[in-house]
């Protein structure tokens, strides 16, 4: 940095600040080009499509007397094998 007869302290801070000012500014324009390429690059991806698609699968479904069925054997091994009280069917 080359001083000039006439800058002073006060000056010289002030175009300091402008240089990392203009720096950061900088970085944050590079920053935002690359989450919008990285954007623009997300939506081309492939993703699953067809007809076929299901958020669930019906093999995975029990009925709700199994559901109930294995909750009451569970609740028996925690009990330790003591009967426990009969589950109330709570359908209207």
């Amino acid at each position: 940095m080359v001083l000039q007869p006439h800058s002073s302290p006060a000056s010289r801070s002030g175009e300091s600040e402008e240089r990392i000012l203009q720096f950061v500014l900088g970085l944050t324009a590079a920053a935002a080009l690359l989450v919008i390429a990285l954007a623009v690059s997300m939506r081309s991806w492939n993703l699953p499509s067809g007809t076929s698609l299901h958020a669930t699968d019906s093999r995975d479904q029990i009925s709700v007397e199994d559901a109930l069925e294995r909750l009451e054997r569970l609740n028996r091994v925690e009990s330790g094998g003591m009967p426990t009280r009969p589950v109330e069917d709570r359908r209207p």
